[in-house]
């Protein structure tokens, strides 16, 4: 799996998980090697792709204008603490 292939999943994993049923991923053995992914990471590592995720996703400008904005980076973080991370 890729980089690019990670976030992707990312992404579609939290849209499912979060309400959007027909655009996310409800995928039990994906989000198991997602978690595995992310636990293969050093912490430094988890920092910055987690953070570029977040900013990418979340904080471009093309992102913030059409609505997505800092409690979306906040919602996603808290999600991936509590379904992600051990």
């Amino acid at each position: 799996m890729t980089e690019q292939e990670l976030h992707s999943s990312i992404d579609g994993l939290f849209a499912y998980d979060t309400g959007s049923l027909d655009s996310g991923i409800h995928d039990k053995q994906l989000k198991a090697e997602v978690v595995r992914r992310l636990s293969d990471m050093s912490q430094d590592e988890l920092r910055l792709f987690l953070g570029r995720h977040a900013r990418e996703y979340y904080l471009t400008e093309e992102k913030l204008a059409q609505g997505y904005g800092l409690e979306d980076a906040l919602e996603f973080h808290d999600w991936v603490k509590e379904n992600l991370l051990d």
